[in-house]
């Protein structure tokens, strides 16, 4: 195209003529066919000319070819960068002297500026085959590692940069060990490694958190988020400052369905009531009952327990007998000596409900609040009439048809219901009939009670499967496993529980018991708090002679709160029954007038403000809550 547009004016003016040329491709440019835009340019200016292409053979164009090979287009000379590129010379080994092809290998790679890292490297880069063979590759232009290093890594994303470390995407590759458990050569192989996710995820500019992707920013080394996950998971800093965000787990647990109506009980107290009749009672006490859910309202004027017995004997005692079992809240007036052995006495399974958990105890907090509701509605303007309004309260709430049971307790235990509207009835059948009728009523009573115990059941099947949708099953606890004890509910001995920390582990010795049954250590903490387990034995003055009165005497005069403040009630140097059958102790009586929750040497410290501190030592396997 040159040289047509150099001779355009000569040759336009001539007739055809012959181009020839070496590139026999070009004999076919002029016929018909597609060609490109810039194709289309070339053709539109040939077409200005009358020609014909020819082609010929290189080996025949003498003339053509030795213009174009100038003499000053040559290398002027063995210092011409164009003829130095010409040439390499390779050493041959046995050309350098041994001495300093040693000095040459033993050359090592500075990593470090710390000397003791420095020196680690050194140690652990000798020792790790693998690292040592994949350099290797690297270094030779390997197209792929060996197969027996089993790397899941691309040889062609690995270099050698400017100070010989061998990389992997621009990362610094780490020399170490394969990470297996119980292996010690591989675990001192690793210190290196471990080291390094230390400095980064202790350093203060790193702040605990992100430790991986800090790691990941200069280093790498395979199984790299495994160790740096391990490490963090047994960090003692962010067990105790982590907030957990785990799901619940452990799947709930209802309470049995009682077998007769009023034989099992749940009660509780409606408080900061304003005064009301002539002795202004503030209290208003809730009974109710597990099967029926008939409630029954008293008004009392304290919640000591010894008026709480005088009044259940008066309302509930005459009328139904002494029940099986009263579940409760952990209120001082359930817990006193007094009430203790009142129900012990009367045959009634005392059971209290794990503190700050009021799930366990929902039947009359779920009842309060229809209370809390009626009175609101009836009472005068004054609030002071409610103590009048709790018979007809009473009568509309048993009256009222019960979401567990599908019918109302007033007709569970009557066989009719209250009608606020009446009606007129029939007349009365025939006398030779009054038989049958009370067959039929003492039947329709048995039907009740079996309906009422079937349609339960299904609620609380529904109530489980509803609850454990968004929960996780629960690990099996052995004796001796660590756990965090949360400190939500525990007073801190410091200026501010803010940043004081959320969670605290204290495990001086393993517990001795053979096992912990998961059913009875589920219900050990029904909170969102840790399951702990506790040992125990008394060291006080004169403990070793101590009875078992006297020593069962004082558990019940200074109860102790252990983890989940579950009481100790039985003697003190056994192991101690302490909800459902679970089984813990406490170590030692501690003399002192210290707060009642304080961290010592010896473990954590929590009871009640008395002249008595019990130490409690809680052992566990790794973080994990239980949920129930």
């Amino acid at each position: 195209m040159r040289c047509l547009d150099n001779w355009s004016a000569e040759l336009r003016g001539c007739g055809s003529f012959t181009i020839l040329t070496d590139h026999r491709n070009l004999e076919y440019f002029m016929t018909r066919q597609k060609l490109t835009e810039r194709q289309s340019r070339w053709a539109a200016e040939l077409s200005q000319f009358d020609f014909k292409l020819e082609y010929r053979p290189g080996c025949q164009a003498a003339v053509p070819d030795a213009l174009s090979r100038r003499e000053q287009d040559k290398p002027q000379g063995i210092d011409d960068e164009r003829e130095q590129g010409r040439m390499i010379q390779l050493i041959p080994d046995d050309a350098i002297p041994a001495t300093t092809r040693a000095r040459i290998n033993a050359t090592k790679m500075k990593i470090f500026e710390e000397a003791d890292l420095q020196q680690l490297w050194d140690e652990t880069a000798e020792k790790d085959s693998i690292f040592k063979e994949a350099y290797r590759a690297v270094q030779n232009h390997e197209r792929t590692f060996p197969p027996s290093l089993g790397l899941k890594v691309q040889i062609s994303e690995c270099a050698i940069d400017a100070v010989q470390r061998l990389t992997f995407r621009d990362r610094i590759w780490v020399p170490g060990g394969s990470g297996e458990k119980g292996n010690q050569e591989e675990a001192e192989k690793d210190q290196l490694r471990t080291r390094i996710v230390q400095q980064s995820h202790d350093s203060v500019a790193a702040g605990h958190p992100g430790t991986l992707a800090i790691v990941a920013r200069r280093f790498y080394w395979p199984g790299q988020s495994q160790l740096v996950r391990r490490f963090v998971a047994n960090c003692d800093t962010c067990g105790r400052a982590h907030i957990w965000r785990q799901s619940k787990r452990g799947f709930l647990k209802p309470l049995p369905i009682p077998d007769r109506p009023r034989s099992h009980l749940s009660m509780d107290f409606i408080t900061d009531l304003p005064p009301t009749g002539p002795s202004k009672a503030r209290y208003l006490w809730v009974i109710v009952d597990r099967l029926t859910k008939a409630v029954t309202l008293e008004v009392m004027n304290t919640m000591e327990a010894e008026s709480c017995a005088q009044r259940f004997l008066q309302c509930h005692y005459r009328f139904h007998g002494m029940p099986r079992s009263i579940v409760s809240d952990r209120g001082s007036n359930w817990l006193s000596r007094f009430w203790k052995r009142f129900c012990q006495l009367a045959g009634i399974s005392q059971r209290l409900s794990t503190a700050y958990h009021p799930q366990t105890d929902g039947g009359p907090e779920r009842m309060n609040q229809e209370i809390e509701a009626y009175l609101r509605a009836y009472v005068s303007y004054v609030q002071d009439d409610w103590g009048d309004l709790l018979p007809a309260a009473q009568l509309a709430l048993n009256n009222r048809e019960s979401a567990a049971t599908k019918i109302s307790p007033f007709f569970a235990e009557h066989g009719y219901h209250v009608d606020p509207i009446s009606v007129q009835e029939p007349e009365e059948s025939p006398r030779d009939r009054e038989e049958g009728k009370a067959d039929s009523l003492l039947s329709r009573l048995q039907e009740v009670n079996e309906y009422m115990q079937a349609v339960m059941a299904a609620s609380r099947q529904q109530q489980e499967e509803a609850a454990n949708a968004n929960r996780q099953p629960a690990e099996r606890f052995e004796v001796g496993d660590k756990v965090w004890l949360s400190m939500a509910n525990y007073r801190s001995p410091r200026p501010c529980k803010k940043l004081d920390w959320l969670q605290v582990m204290e495990t001086p010795e393993p517990a001795k018991k053979a096992r912990v049954n998961e059913y009875n250590y589920e219900h050990l903490v029904r909170l969102k708090r840790p399951a702990i387990q506790v040992m125990a034995r008394n060291i006080g003055n004169g403990a070793d002679k101590a009875t078992s009165e006297q020593a069962g005497n004082l558990a019940g005069q200074f109860p102790v709160c252990i983890g989940a403040r579950l009481m100790l009630t039985q003697n003190i140097w056994h192991p101690t029954g302490l909800v459902n059958g679970a089984q813990g102790t406490v170590y030692a009586v501690w003399l002192t007038n210290r707060p009642s929750v304080r961290r010592s040497e010896g473990g954590l410290r929590n009871c009640r403000p008395t002249d008595r501190r019990w130490i409690v030592r809680p052992t566990a396997r790794k973080p994990q809550t239980v949920w129930v």
